[in-house]
């Protein structure tokens, strides 16, 4: 009996309040998978949402540090958030709350700790068995924390045994292993703060003894044979060299890429607080002109009152003019009726205007609300296009590490196989190597460009116009060095070092020049988009972004006077002539890119070379 009275009851509950029972929402569950990445004086924090809203759209997240309390906050459309004013050298954790129209939900659990300041973790982590020990090699960090990398740590697993190489060095040798034990290694990085986190695990090695090998005749060669392989064997030789030059220049434009995140992130910030002050503004307006309304609808229906009143009983007011005691009072009546008229309806054309103004207003905050939201969605791409260049540069950094090991794999044989297949295999390599390096020069091009784009509005308009011909009118650029002479043009090339391009196999995209005057100077007005040493053959460069899409590079310098985003004039020195990088002699390496492709210089300088 009792279940058909229960069944009974529920059936006659309001079907709206069993609704409205089951669509209650509640507080969102806390954000899975925190992670954290420490940077200078900050970290950024990233999540994912919790596996449930409650039942209503989550509005924000805060991210809230371990020790100290820092907190930073982010929209409920957003999963990573800088947490800024930490102290480097001091670990953190990080944990994120999800809040919704009902409140906060709980704290997720705690992020990787972080250490701000230190270097990031060592990457393309390799190891290579011997007889009872293993070497292992990884690529620099993408960033060194706020000072330069003094030394690494090399860890086993199992086992824990540990080496300790300097902060110049990306091999190690761990001694001591068991053969026949499968072992993985971890790299640590550490700068003057302290030590970052460790690398991912290398591949596992297995630890063997390594017979002795039985001696074999060392074969004749004839002179002319052993030419090749000595030809072939410089190639190889110099392809490494080249190869280690730009692995480590991309290791450093990787550094360069981690700080302009960093200043988008900053920026995206900026610009999310801006539209919630305008969001806030708006709302302030709207209070007002709704509280503005109600007081003109007030004052007409006071008006409308009035009218109504004098309409129905018109006889009223002339009775009241009747009975007073004298003509004075009469007057008198007469001009309180019409100042309170004269004054009603000032008070409603001075709300309208009240009105109107804050309508004005309103579209105003508005207009700069949805403005500041391009901005913020244009700022978002752009970091999603930092870290995407940043994830093709790393992989770029290993392939080039495959490629060192391989030249270095095929040096230690050249003397077992024939000349033939080793002048083959020279030329493989070196066309691998080619490809590489022009694979992260053209990255680097990209990041340039990119940060051309995220700050235009620093890039000072074009004073000169753009001409066509040495000889006509007034040039774009100015000589970026005086009393040059001009050792080398744009064009195709013999040299194999140049990359292919426009159908050539070898090209030279910019103008060498010498001079006995050292000095080099921007040859036009610009901001620096990047200084130091960068691209493979250019040793130390400067960028520089102008106005128009123009960009211009000066490489091989002997040092560099400016830093990234600063402001520079045409003719201001930058930096002194030099021969460093992929150089045969003192000069200068001038280049123009027009919207990331290269152009000849020739027709957009001055006629007569430095003068």
């Amino acid at each position: 009996m009792a279940p058909v009275i229960v069944a009974f009851v529920l059936a006659m509950l309001p079907l709206s309040a069993v609704a409205a029972n089951a669509a209650s929402p509640t507080a969102p569950g806390a954000p899975i998978g925190v992670s954290a990445m420490a940077g200078n004086g900050q970290a950024t924090v990233s999540w994912t949402p919790p596996a449930t809203d409650g039942g209503s759209g989550i509005t924000g997240y805060t991210i809230t540090a371990s020790p100290g309390a820092q907190t930073a906050t982010a929209t409920g459309s957003t999963t990573s958030a800088t947490v800024s004013g930490l102290t480097n050298g001091t670990a953190y954790t990080f944990t994120v709350v999800a809040t919704n129209s009902v409140g906060n939900g709980p704290s997720s659990a705690p992020s990787n700790p972080v250490t701000p300041g230190t270097p990031l973790a060592p990457a393309a982590v390799t190891a290579t068995a011997g007889d009872g020990q293993a070497t292992v090699a990884w690529t620099a960090p993408a960033v060194n924390g706020v000072s330069a990398i003094t030394g690494y740590t090399v860890t086993s697993s199992p086992g824990g045994r540990t080496v300790t190489v300097n902060g110049s060095t990306t091999t190690a040798t761990v001694t001591g292993l068991t053969n026949g034990t499968s072992y993985t290694f971890t790299v640590t990085a550490t700068n003057a703060v302290g030590t970052g986190p460790p690398s991912p695990p290398s591949n596992a090695i297995v630890p063997a003894s390594t017979p002795p090998p039985t001696p074999t005749p060392t074969p004749t060669t004839d002179p002319a044979t052993q030419r090749l392989i000595d030809q072939a064997r410089q190639q190889i030789g110099s392809g490494v060299a080249d190869t280690l030059a730009a692995a480590q220049r991309l290791a450093d434009a990787l550094n360069v890429n981690a700080s302009d995140q960093s200043q988008v992130q900053q920026q995206v910030d900026a610009t999310q607080s801006r539209i919630d002050a305008l969001t806030q503004e708006i709302q302030r307006l709207d209070d007002d002109i709704a509280a503005t309304q109600r007081r003109i609808d007030d004052e007409r229906a006071q008006i409308a009152l009035m009218a109504r009143e004098l309409y129905q009983a018109p006889d009223s007011l002339l009775i009241r003019l009747v009975q007073a005691g004298s003509v004075r009072d009469m007057v008198t009546q007469t001009s309180d009726l019409t100042a309170a008229a004269l004054r009603a309806d000032f008070l409603r054309r001075k709300l309208s205007d009240d009105l109107a103004r804050l309508k004005q207003d309103e579209a105003q905050r508005t207009k700069d609300r949805e403005e500041e939201q391009q901005l913020s969605v244009q700022l978002s791409d752009a970091l999603f296009q930092f870290s995407d260049i940043a994830g093709q540069m790393q992989q770029t950094a290993t392939d080039l590490q495959a490629a060192i090991q391989d030249s270095q794999d095929a040096l230690a044989g050249v003397n077992q196989q024939a000349a033939d297949l080793v002048q083959r295999l020279a030329s493989m390599l070196q066309q691998r190597e080619q490809q590489l390096i022009a694979t992260a020069e053209q990255q680097v091009w990209k990041q340039a460009q990119l940060w051309a784009t995220v700050n235009r509005s620093l890039i000072p308009a074009s004073t000169a116009t753009t001409v066509f011909s040495p000889t006509g009118g007034t040039a774009r650029f100015g000589w970026p060095i005086q009393g040059a002479v001009l050792t080398q043009g744009f064009g195709p090339s013999v040299l194999w070092l140049e990359p292919a391009m426009f159908g050539f196999a070898h090209f030279h995209t910019g103008l060498d020049l010498a001079s006995t005057r050292t000095t080099v100077t921007a040859a036009a007005d610009g901001v620096v988009a990047v200084a130091g040493s960068g691209m493979t053959g250019y040793g130390n460069y400067v960028i520089i972004v102008h106005s128009d899409g123009f960009v211009t590079l000066y490489g091989h310098l002997a040092q560099t006077s400016v830093t990234v985003g600063q402001k520079v004039a045409q003719g201001q020195p930058i930096g002194i002539e030099g021969s460093t990088g992929a150089s045969t002699g003192t000069h200068l390496h001038f280049e123009v890119r027009l919207h990331g492709q290269p152009v000849d210089p020739a027709p957009y300088l001055p006629k007569g070379a430095g003068a």
